[in-house]
């Protein structure tokens, strides 16, 4: 393998650095160590590393620069203007080493490994192009985390006085690039038992969890591997095993996600594939930015002139280009994307013999499907254009076609340009209005004023690109013609796309024949262990699938991995989403053989997917018991605030339903295996104080708030603590 890195030497590598903790558990960690000369020596030469790698793989790069050490009334300032005594580690790293480390690299378009993989080998590093800085922690991290803690006071549940064992004693350390933060959680006394943790602005992913044990185990690991990431979407796959409950999820630099991405760095896997594709030919001459420029514009004789003064005729823009022509979503458009996009076939030819090629990385029969026509398609196959996408491509010709012109195709000529026309004056400045006359200064107006400005223009420009964006418009005939074509041409029908899906579960019923005739699986599953019933949202679609074979009672098969999944079967899946609907779908569900007497894979009734007496009676009618007890020893009123929401005051078919569970003799206050009633739950799960759940509805009905579950708690005490209105009914 050539440019291979063994593991056991990228092992060997990582535990030459003397005892730092690198992996994922606290017990693999071990003792949190003294920063030394040696930790520091060992940092410097994996910047460096990296620094070097990053150079020789052409990638952008900001230099490694070490700035000199922070003198103590810089960081005293610090601490009096914010208020906050600086973590023992983090005053010794600035004070005796560093105030402020610079270094990141980013991996331009060009060079960026396809769309399915991307997210295994990670595309940029450093934070904000430094390691840490005494400046960004001063004037950006510091003041942005406290700002963000007293802003969420007011929020839902994400606040922090609803969790403040996890939002006090933080000393944020960086503010990263998506909004996100880094602090180091003081709680504690002792420096090795401050851990580094992750605050999502989302509240989600790695929020609230612990990525190191302490400031110089998260830099250890950091820099081991290569500062790759900013965020914790860059970071899941370094972290081995996390603790939800522990809310631990250590980084790690010897798993095996840390094992791939160094393979990658390194080259150690990059051997050619037969279905890799070519490296793109990035534009290094005026010859080649004119080429492009003629192409795009689709003059012939501009690009005969170009390929004549040398323009390379593969080439594809520069991020520096790109950057500064706003052709960010063209970064792999050749000359031949442009000829294609204009179905000038008589271009295409004339770039294939100065030595163009058909199958670059983005295949010109992905654009052709997308955009041009069906005469186009059928000159690119039959010249050799490949009808299959490249390994790990996101976007096949296939879907490209169904996905995105299908949805065109659907629709008449004039139903898509009153979209288009919709499109284009939702960017209109009449809200700009309003906003303008209720503004509080001047200086709130006149910015007003500029945003609307901006806005018309933008709506203008939009209006005048209606009739051009019209020209992709086929009809359903043409359509169907089109993907006969691919699909005769050798185009996999059971490619997947994103989470897995085929375009047997993501068309309709017209794509869905075309699709079987050429041999789709009509049994396929997505990544989440769904067959196409799941996807059908139509009865035709339904009767479709049935009549080439597909097991309408068969069990989705989700991974372990989906917590929040169960096995279920199509009717149950089609009873939660359709019954607040007219039911059609389900009645065909029933029509065709769905068994509604099939459990799922937690053990629970079909009518535990039930959520409206019409849907209960339709399924009941086939001899369920509705006082059965679930799995976890409650009730369908649990059910019902666990899987649905209590009811709602203002949501009359919410409040039906509830009343026709009553009716059947369910025990509003029957408790559960953790001894808690249908309250608990309720409480527990609400987020809105004004137009949640009315629990006056459920005290009224007999729900009793006095109730203490096995762990003595009430339904009050499950409440979040922002929940003033919530808690007083409570209470």
């Amino acid at each position: 393998m050539r440019g291979s890195i063994s593991r056991r030497e990228i092992v060997q590598g990582i535990g030459a650095l003397g005892g730092i903790a690198l992996t994922a558990s606290p017990a693999a960690c071990g003792r949190s160590y003294a920063m030394t000369e040696k930790h520091w020596q060992l940092w410097q030469a994996d910047w460096k590393r990296m620094e070097a790698v990053a150079r020789k793989r052409g990638w952008e790069v900001t230099p490694l620069k070490i700035a000199r050490p922070a003198t103590e009334r810089e960081i005293t300032a610090l601490e009096k203007r914010h208020k906050q005594k600086m973590p023992p580690q983090l005053r010794e790293l600035l004070s005796q080493y560093s105030k402020e480390v610079s270094f990141g690299w980013r991996i331009p378009q060009h060079l960026r490994p396809m769309e399915r993989v991307e997210h295994l080998y990670r595309t940029s590093g450093g934070i904000r192009d430094h390691i840490w800085s005494l400046d960004h922690i001063d004037q950006y991290a510091i003041g942005n985390f406290l700002g963000w803690k007293r802003d969420l006071a007011t929020a839902d549940l994400r606040e922090a006085q609803n969790a403040p064992e996890m939002w006090n004693n933080q000393f944020a350390i960086g503010d990263l690039p998506n909004g996100d933060m880094l602090t180091i959680d003081v709680s504690k006394p002792d420096p090795t038992q401050q851990p580094v943790r992750y605050f999502s602005h989302e509240v989600e992913g790695l929020h609230g969890f612990e990525l190191a044990p302490d400031l110089f185990s998260f830099l250890s690991v950091y820099s081991a591997l290569g500062c790759v990431g900013s965020t914790h979407d860059d970071w899941f796959s370094f972290i081995p095993a996390r603790s939800d409950a522990q809310r631990l999820a250590h980084l790690s630099a010897t798993g095996e996600g840390a094992m791939t991405w160094f393979a990658w760095r390194d080259g150690g896997i990059d051997d050619r594939h037969p279905d890799d594709p070519p490296p793109a030919v990035v534009e290094t001459t005026a010859a080649d930015r004119a080429l492009l420029n003629a192409a795009r514009a689709n003059l012939l004789p501009a690009v005969v002139a170009a390929l004549a003064a040398g323009a390379k005729p593969d080439c594809v823009p520069s991020s520096d280009w790109q950057m500064d022509s706003q052709r960010w979503h063209e970064e792999f458009s050749t000359a031949v994307s442009y000829a294609t996009h204009h179905n000038n076939i008589a271009m295409i030819e004339r770039l294939l013999k100065a030595g163009a090629t058909l199958n670059t990385r983005l295949l010109p029969l992905n654009v052709a499907v997308k955009v041009a026509s069906l005469d186009t398609v059928r000159w690119l196959i039959a010249n050799g254009a490949r009808v299959n996408g490249w390994r790990h491509q996101r976007y096949w010709p296939l879907h490209d076609l169904v996905v995105t012109r299908g949805v065109v195709a659907a629709k008449s000529r004039e139903e898509y340009r009153q979209e288009l026309v919709g499109q284009a004056n939702f960017l209109g400045g009449d809200m700009f209005d309003k906003l303008i006359a209720s503004a509080p200064d001047e200086e709130t107006r006149q910015s007003y004023r500029e945003a609307k400005k901006l806005s018309v223009g933008q709506t203008r420009a939009a209006l005048a690109e209606v009739d051009k964006r019209l020209e992709v418009h086929i009809d359903g005939k043409t359509y169907d013609a089109m993907l006969e074509t691919l699909l005769g041409a050798g185009a996999n029908p059971d490619a997947p796309w994103d989470n897995g899906i085929t375009m047997l579960m993501w068309g309709g019923v017209a794509t869905g024949r075309i699709l079987l005739a050429h041999g789709a699986n009509v049994h396929a599953r997505d990544n989440h262990g769904a067959t196409a019933f799941f996807h059908a949202r139509t009865p035709e679609k339904v009767r479709l699938l049935a009549a080439h074979g597909g097991d309408i009672n068969a069990h989705s098969t989700p991974n372990k991995g989906d917590r929040t999944l169960h096995a279920k079967t199509p009717l149950q899946s089609t009873l939660m989403a359709d019954s607040r609907q007219d039911l059609t779908l389900a009645k065909t569900y029933l029509e065709l053989g769905a068994d509604p007497k099939i459990r799922d894979g937690a053990g629970r009734s079909s009518l535990a997917y039930c959520f409206s007496a019409e849907s209960f009676k339709l399924i009941i009618a086939y001899g369920l018991d509705p006082k059965e007890r679930l799995p976890s020893g409650g009730t369908l009123l649990h059910n019902l605030a666990t899987m649905s929401h209590a009811p709602r005051a203002d949501v009359p078919v919410e409040v039906e339903f509830f009343k026709f569970l009553l009716g059947l003799g369910l025990d509003i206050n029957a408790h559960d295996d953790l001894g808690r009633t249908m309250l608990h739950y309720a409480a527990e799960r609400e987020s809105y104080d004004e137009n949640g759940p009315n629990f006056e509805l459920l005290i009224a009905r007999g729900a009793d708030k006095s109730i203490k579950d096995k762990s003595s708690k009430r339904a009050f005490d499950l409440a979040a603590k922002s929940l003033k209105k919530v808690r007083a009914v409570l209470n």
